[in-house]
């Protein structure tokens, strides 16, 4: 029983790491975008570039232009109540440090020694 729970701490843990590190990256990336330090003068005129011009222009333009990026009718999608990207930067930032605490704790959990204790007596019972 008491093996069982260990495994299930270790693995609970390394999936809550492994899921903290993807969301910093997502924050991160948001962040980068939101100061324009993510060139998006390579896009073209296909669906996925729109898209992708679409989500930068509405959630992370701050207040840079990027001259090269091509132009696109934004005016169906201002119609829309959608938050202004001030409030979604400050919500990202927001989310980074939640999910940086969230990863120190994960890999607290991972690393305890109580637990590291437990999966060594465990492993050398199965010896």
């Amino acid at each position: 029983m008491k093996a069982k729970l260990t495994r299930d701490i270790l693995v609970c843990s390394s999936y809550l790491k492994f899921q903290s590190l993807i969301w910093i990256g997502f924050a991160i990336t948001g962040i980068i975008a939101y100061y324009c330090d993510i060139d998006f003068s390579g896009q073209t005129d296909t669906m996925g570039s729109l898209l992708t011009l679409t989500f930068f222009n509405v959630y992370f333009r701050g207040t840079c232009e990027q001259p090269d990026i091509p132009p696109i009718d934004m005016s169906l999608v201002q119609q829309l109540n959608l938050m202004p990207s001030g409030d979604v930067h400050a919500f990202v930032w927001v989310y980074l440090i939640i999910h940086l605490f969230w990863g120190i704790s994960s890999l607290t959990l991972l690393t305890s020694k109580q637990v590291v204790i437990c999966c060594n007596v465990c492993i050398n019972e199965r010896k």
